[in-house]
């Protein structure tokens, strides 16, 4: 997208790279620029070959050359191996169990986890008010938050898709996320 001659959805961030565009174009061909590398440049002959040097100028940063980020980098590693190659048992063994396939199903998919959930508070909605009732509670504040829960399940339950389905068809949402989203579609600038 373009606006006013910027590939930027953010007039904040044009202004940014506007100005650091015209600083750049301006340190070129200064002065400060050549003391720099000739400064720069004396420092490297001095300190070529110098291990220490190295370990701070390196890509790398200072935890990653150490030797505890490596151990604990191996440690992770055979950590997340150990539980993958136990999920990859489990699951051989579990695969006609009850249990598994009922749970599988509950969660297989973003639409199932919405009407279990649904499902869940229907059920805490009217088992509060059951409570309620064998209390002998006859006050309206008891009955509120079932009677929220078991409406808003209610409506979830009968709806045919998922909630990101409803939010991305929302005018509102997709506003809200365009704000956030700065280069749709164009070269990325950094």
């Amino acid at each position: 997208m373009t606006r006013g001659g910027s590939v930027y959805n953010s007039y904040f961030i044009g202004a940014l790279v506007k100005v650091w565009n015209a600083l750049a174009r301006g340190y070129e061909y200064s002065i400060l620029k050549r003391i720099n590398y000739s400064l720069r440049g004396g420092f490297e002959r001095l300190s070529s070959g110098s291990r220490i040097v190295n370990l701070f100028i390196s890509n790398r940063s200072l935890i990653e050359e150490s030797l505890l980020y490596g151990l604990y980098v191996n440690m992770i590693d055979g950590i997340n191996c150990g539980l993958d190659s136990m999920r990859d048992i489990m699951k051989n063994i579990c695969k006609g169990s009850i249990v598994y396939n009922t749970i599988y199903n509950l969660f297989k998919d973003e639409y199932s986890v919405q009407r279990t959930t649904s499902l869940f508070f229907l059920v805490l909605g009217i088992g509060i008010i059951g409570v309620n009732l064998l209390k002998g509670l006859n006050q309206y504040k008891f009955y509120m938050l079932p009677i929220l829960l078991l409406g808003i399940s209610i409506l979830n339950i009968g709806l045919e898709v998922s909630y990101r389905g409803i939010l991305e068809g929302s005018h509102v949402f997709s506003f809200i996320k365009g704000i956030f989203i700065i280069d749709e579609g164009v070269d990325q600038w950094w």
